[in-house]
Order: C-alpha cells, then sequence, then structure tokens
C-alpha cells in the first residue's frame, strides 16, 4: 500500500476525499434569511392587528400612549411603522390605522372651543312632535319647528337637557310637593335651546363615568353657545315643563370648578356672567324672586337684583322662603334625620332676620301659605295648622288632625300617611290613609283654611 495515501486525511486538503465538512453560511446569507424572517413576522403581526382594527379589538404587540384634551382622549397603539388610534373626544369619534409619521387628527371645533355641529343632515317629519325621534332632538316653539340637534358627544345619547341636582336638592327634597321627575327644560326666547350630551369621561385613573355635559344651542344659527357641568330650571308650567326666566337668568355650574352660578342668556345670544362660580348650592324662588345660596357651609337669601344678602346667614340648610299676607319674609331651614327606619326632614321656621316662629323638634313635611303653616308633629302623629302669630288653630274633633302613621315616602305598593288638595278658595281635603299597604282603606277631612270651620 502507498503509504502516501490516507483514506481519512484530516488535512486542509479535503480534494478526493470521501468525507468533506459542510461550506460554512456566508455573511451576506445569513442577513437576507433574517431579513426573511423578520419580514414574515412583521406581515403576521400587521395582518393580525389589522383585523383587530376592523373589530375595533384591542390589538398585540403595541406600545399604548393615552393623550388627553379637554373633550376626551386619543388612544394610541404604536407598532413599527404603524399606529392604530382610537379617538375619543367630543368633536372627534373615529378610529384609524395608519402609517406613523401620519399626524393626528385635529378636533373640528368653533372659535370658543365648542364642537362644530353637522349641517345638512336628512331631518324626518315628527308627525307626533316628540322631543326626541329617530336620533334628533327636536325643538318646537308656538307648534312650529325651530330647528333640531344631532349628538356630538355620543352617537344616540343626547336629550333635551333636564333640571339637575345638586347633593342638597332642596326643590325637591319634601314628598308632599316633591315631581316624580325633573322637568326638561323648554326652549327660550324661541330661539335657544339646552341640550344633554353628556359622555363618558375619566374622572379618576383608570376610573371612567358618565359626566354630565350641557350645551346650550343657538338653534336658529345651529351653534353651540356654552358649555357647563349641569342647569336647573327657574320655574315649571302647568304642564311640568321647565322654564328658563323670563330676564333670561340661567343657574348652571361650572365644568372646572364644578360650582354653581348664574349666568344671563341675551335674546341676541350673549352670554354674561351674573354671579361668580363659588357656591355650592344656588336655586330661584320665583314667588319673592330671590336665590337661595350656600357657600362655605353657610346659607343665606340673595336679593340678585340689587346685589345685596337680604337675610341671617344660617347653619341649617335653606329649603324655602316666602312672604306672608303682612308682607314679612320667612325662611325654612331643616336637618335630615334618620328614627327607626324612617327617614326625613327636621324643619324650624325663622322670620327673614333670624327670630324664630316654629321651632319644635320632629316637625316634619311642612306647607306653607302666605296665611298660615301646617306641618306634620312626629311625638303626636298629628297634622297642625298655625298662623304667623303663631297661634294654633282648633276645631274639636278634627284640628289637630291626627294620623295613623308618619311615613311620606311611598311607592306603587304603599300609601303615605296623607294626601292633601287645596282649592284657590282655601278649602282643604286632605286624605287620611288606614295603612302603608296599597290594599288598606282610607278616610276624608274636609275644612276651610279660611274660617276654619
Amino acid at each position: 500500500m502507498d503509504n502516501n495515501y490516507n483514506m481519512y486525511d484530516n488535512g486542509n486538503n479535503n480534494n478526493g476525499n470521501m468525507y468533506s465538512s459542510p461550506l460554512k453560511m456566508d455573511k451576506k446569507k445569513k442577513i437576507e434569511i433574517g431579513v426573511l424572517i423578520f419580514l414574515i413576522i412583521w406581515g403576521v403581526v400587521f395582518g393580525v392587528n389589522y383585523i383587530l382594527y376592523t373589530k375595533s379589538e384591542k390589538p398585540i404587540l403595541m406600545l399604548p400612549l393615552k393623550r388627553k384634551y379637554t373633550d376626551g382622549t386619543v388612544t394610541e397603539y404604536l407598532g413599527l411603522f404603524y399606529t392604530y388610534r382610537i379617538y375619543d373626544r367630543v368633536s372627534i369619534k373615529t378610529e384609524e390605522f395608519v402609517p406613523f409619521w401620519k399626524p393626528l387628527q385635529k378636533a373640528q371645533s368653533q372659535d370658543n372651543g365648542l364642537p362644530i355641529l353637522e349641517k345638512g343632515y336628512n331631518v324626518p317629519n315628527n308627525r307626533e312632535r316628540l322631543d326626541k325621534y329617530k336620533g334628533l332632538i327636536y325643538f318646537y316653539n308656538k307648534g312650529k319647528l325651530l330647528g333640531t340637534y344631532k349628538c356630538v358627544s355620543t352617537t344616540n345619547g343626547c336629550v333635551k337637557a333636564f333640571s339637575g341636582y345638586d347633593k342638597y336638592n332642596i326643590e325637591n327634597a319634601e314628598p308632599l310637593t316633591r315631581l316624580a321627575k325633573q322637568p326638561v327644560i323648554d326652549s327660550y326666547a324661541g330661539r335657544f335651546g339646552f341640550v344633554d350630551d353628556s359622555y363618558e369621561q375619566e374622572v379618576e385613573y383608570g376610573s371612567n363615568q358618565y359626566v354630565r355635559t350641557i350645551y346650550i344651542l343657538d338653534i336658529e344659527q345651529n351653534k353651540l353657545l356654552a358649555r357647563y357641568a349641569d342647569i336647573k330650571y327657574d320655574h315649571f308650567d302647568d304642564w311640568e315643563i321647565g322654564r328658563i326666566a323670563d330676564n333670561g337668568n340661567i343657574v348652571v355650574k361650572d365644568e372646572k370648578s364644578k360650582k354653581w352660578g348664574i349666568i344671563n342668556l341675551s335674546k341676541d345670544g350673549k352670554i354674561t356672567q351674573v354671579l361668580d362660580f363659588e357656591y355650592e348650592s344656588v336655586n330661584h324662588d320665583q314667588d319673592t324672586g330671590f336665590y337661595i345660596l350656600m357657600k362655605d357651609n353657610r346659607w343665606y337669601v340673595y336679593n340678585l337684583e340689587k346685589k345685596t344678602k337680604v337675610s341671617d346667614d344660617f347653619d341649617e340648610v335653606i329649603y324655602d322662603v316666602w312672604e306672608n299676607s303682612n308682607m314679612n319674609y320667612y325662611v325654612k331651614v331643616g336637618t335630615k334625620k334618620t328614627v327607626g327606619d324612617e327617614s326625613f326632614i327636621s324643619y324650624k321656621v325663622y322670620n327673614i332676620e333670624g327670630k324664630s316662629l316654629l321651632v319644635k323638634d320632629n316637625i316634619s313635611n311642612m306647607y306653607e301659605t302666605e296665611k298660615w303653616i301646617m306641618y306634620l308633629d312626629r311625638s303626636d302623629k298629628r297634622l297642625h295648622f298655625i298662623d304667623y302669630s303663631g297661634e294654633e288653630k282648633v276645631k274639636a274633633g278634627v284640628l289637630p288632625v291626627q294620623l295613623n302613621f308618619t311615613e311620606m315616602e311611598y311607592d306603587k305598593l304603599t300609601h303615605p300617611a296623607f294626601e292633601m288638595k287645596l282649592s284657590s278658595g282655601g278649602f282643604l281635603r286632605l286624605t287620611i290613609y288606614d295603612g302603608r299597604s296599597i290594599n288598606d282603606n282610607s278616610r276624608e277631612v274636609s275644612f276651610s283654611t279660611t274660617s276654619w270651620d
């Protein structure tokens, strides 16, 4: 055998070898394969995210970023060379899946920063003159259509504004005079409307809730004039429709401070501030023209026209102010109490200078007129009647009126302790229920509040 021949040559010369080592992959080939794998993965992720976008679902492998604006948010998911954006702003409600270099959509707004309202949309014939029909709010004046409003904050959630509440709710606290629901506020001056176009907002990190958003609308110009956090009617009419004061003064809550104040809306659409936004509660008393205000836990009665206080300060909530037949003013103050299973407001009556007229424990369900006051004394379960000298009206076997129980809150299955109807001539009819159940019987007590016979 030739000694120069080695069946297993371990040298570097592979020529003629039975087994040769594999060729090494060059650098360029590695890069090409890496790029191909990357493009495949990128394409799969892109395709999956595009499908999720079409379903309005959260994407995968994208960096979330949330931008906050005064009228909402834009949530953006950043991917490689592309982005998925969700616009949740008052003037922009859309989604887009676009290259990352495409700029954000700009909000379409008026000079006052409020959304521009859509024009030229189809207005269906609202034959029954409903407040809302097929997604649009309709405004009428004396049977004539003034115009319509198409929601801007929501797709179909806007309604005509109804009177709001503060936490004291003094106008609707008494079961004797409480309305079943807050009145819708009608148009003003044949030109202006009030819209509740509330939408979900982030009130604290990670917590969303619907926050009340009230717009004042110039129906004639199809233009938003102002935005507030709440609004109250001045009074309601015989059909329980909320009305704005004839002079255009409106109680509203400021968006930023969340405080109540008063604005004036002129008949040419100009809005001016007439009472600063610094009050926890503002309520107009139509009978006297005064306002009941609360600031720094102090309650008082205010004459807006003269810009002066007309009462002492009170620690307790002022629920009403009125004038009696002798042209003296009185206030009703109260404190919420719970005794056993019953909750009620315990009232007291003072003249406007702070002199007491009726100060007793557990006095509730009070009703005032210019000549007399009725109240329920829970200690004896009787309805008492007094005049403004403090004298109690007594009639053998009738006055004071004996009740069977004192609970005044009721529903479809229960009765209140009593119900009352007072005629324009001063004749009072009381229905006294034997028990709480809707099936319990009742008796009637009637008498004149002018002669007390």
